[in-house]
């Protein structure tokens, strides 16, 4: 990550904080932060950050998926709508919570006040296309920004940032 000269972080309502505690060839573990959810969100490896991230944007439906697998059996997975439009119930943490599509969100002060003991990173992903997504990453300790293509890309950015302060 090299984008030094950039300071600023926009808000958007599909912003993620991912604040990385633990960063090893092994394993990763942190918590994560959003908008619509009081509390942190632990994780135990990337991937499952990056699937609670993806169940995100489902239940925001922003940014909307170019593309969506289609299947002919019962879905049983861990989105549900009820009877009203507004009413959500997402399991995005191991537990089922419910979440307003019109709640109001949190404000960006609150969102990046939480810090990661090995790093943090602002996330924000622009689109979801080609099945992968596409965005901005600024690792918030080094007040640098950069775009990924891909989450491919975004993984290589922040496995870089984080061996460069080893």
């Amino acid at each position: 990550m090299e984008n030094r000269g950039s300071r600023s972080i926009f808000y958007s309502s599909n912003m993620v904080n991912l604040c990385i505690d633990s960063w090893t060839r092994e394993g990763q573990r942190g918590r994560l932060y959003h908008p619509y959810a009081a509390d942190a969100i632990p994780f135990l490896s990337l991937y499952e950050a990056l699937d609670r991230m993806e169940r995100l944007y489902d239940m925001l439906q922003y940014p909307e998926a170019s593309a969506v697998f289609r299947t002919f059996t019962p879905h049983h997975g861990s989105e549900k709508c009820e009877n009203s439009k507004t009413d959500r119930i997402v399991e995005l943490s191991g537990r089922r919570e419910r979440h307003r599509r019109n709640q109001e969100p949190e404000s960006l002060k609150h969102l990046i006040e939480h810090r990661g003991s090995a790093a943090t990173f602002m996330i924000h992903v622009r689109y979801r296309q080609h099945f992968s997504w596409q965005g901005e990453i600024t690792w918030v300790d080094e007040q640098q920004k950069e775009s990924f293509r891909s989450v491919w890309e975004l993984i290589r950015l922040m496995d870089g940032a984080l061996h460069s302060e080893l």
